[in-house]
């Protein structure tokens, strides 16, 4: 199994950027040019997976809850051919599987527990069992789900080098992951028409600015999320982040872990 993980990882590695990936699906299937606006900025590398050993434990901790099957396998970091779901070709996602052999029928279970993943799978494993059922929904729910899917990707994939990339952009929560966002001009164009606009209005930048109303500041609180994460990422492309909180926090974690190991 050791030998299998260095493997896969090793051909990870060398698959680099995926243009669409399954992780950001319900970002990019609601702004559909944000995977050609990230990919501008060089893309998102995906990662490689690791077969841990509380993933492992997790696994059979699993495998051994299940009752009444006739069998139970556990298939760790096995790939899976999303660009037959996305329309990307070459695309591959790498989830733990297991297959549940009933009597007269077969489950299938992925993880991590995402139906892009699930559907992948149940493609690939449904020419030699009869799967019934998911842990994330029934085949049926996700060939609907997955024709979603691909009229989604459909759309992202023709913006791809596109400059009507542009005109496909739609602010929203998603935008705090996005490489593009202290960049994206529907997202500026957002945040000062609905921050800004009523203080100083787009069309009259010589405006007196007024005394905003209660109203409003709890609008603008709403979207503080979006402005905290456009700051932040202005922050990275200058280098002024300081990378020792983060470096810290994982240590504590780490340390909190070994704690727990110990008791």
């Amino acid at each position: 199994m050791a030998r299998r993980a260095s493997r896969v990882a090793a051909a990870h590695r060398a698959g680099a950027v995926i243009y669409l990936r399954w992780q950001e699906y319900p970002a990019w299937s609601a702004c559909a040019g944000r995977p050609a606006l990230q990919e501008s900025e060089g893309g998102v590398e995906d990662e490689i997976p690791r077969l841990t050993p509380d993933i492992k434990a997790d696994l059979n901790e699993r495998k051994a809850a299940i009752d009444g099957a006739v069998s139970v396998e556990i298939l760790p970091l096995q790939s899976l051919d999303v660009g037959a779901i996305t329309g990307e070709r070459g695309a591959t996602a790498w989830a733990n599987v297991l297959l549940v052999e009933y009597a007269d029928h077969a489950a299938l279970e992925v993880y991590p527990a995402d139906k892009i993943l699930a559907l992948a799978a149940l493609v690939k494993y449904s020419t030699l069992h009869l799967i019934t059922n998911t842990n994330v929904g029934t085949p049926e729910e996700l060939l609907v789900f997955g024709q979603q899917v691909t009229e989604a990707a459909s759309l992202s994939l023709n913006l791809r080098q596109s400059v009507t990339a542009l005109e496909h952009l739609v602010p929203g929560d998603y935008c705090r992951s996005c490489l593009s966002a202290y960049r994206c001009p529907k997202l500026t164009a957002d945040i000062h028409e609905e921050v800004f606009g009523p203080l100083q209005p787009l069309e009259d930048p010589d405006a007196v600015p007024v005394e905003p109303e209660y109203d409003h500041l709890h609008m603008v609180r709403a979207k503080l999320p979006l402005i905290e994460a456009w700051l932040l990422q202005v922050k990275q492309r200058l280098g002024l982040l300081d990378r020792k909180p983060a470096q810290r926090a994982r240590r504590r974690k780490k340390a909190k872990k070994r704690a727990r190991d110990l008791n």
